[in-house]
């Protein structure tokens, strides 16, 4: 079972950098992290966009235990789960 945790933040550069960080840090799989607001927001093969307030800006910490070859299909059952 994940336990989740939602840490909420006003404004952060990106989810993303933080949820890695706080990953290699062995923060527990589960743990989300909510921003209001971006400052340096990316999407897929780096792709900046503007992380304006209102918008989900939204990371989860995810350990897979299935092998590394099928990871790249997470992004589209998460997807399709939502």
């Amino acid at each position: 079972m994940i336990h989740s945790q939602l840490k909420i933040l006003d404004t952060c550069s990106s989810t993303n950098d933080i949820a890695i960080k706080s990953a290699k840090k062995g923060l527990s799989e589960g743990c989300s992290f909510l921003s209001y607001l971006q400052t340096n927001g990316r999407g897929r093969n780096s792709n900046q966009w503007e992380s304006i307030k209102g918008n989900l800006h939204l990371s989860t910490i995810l350990r897979p235990k299935t092998n590394k070859i099928y990871w790249h299909q997470l992004s589209l059952i998460i997807g399709l789960s939502i």
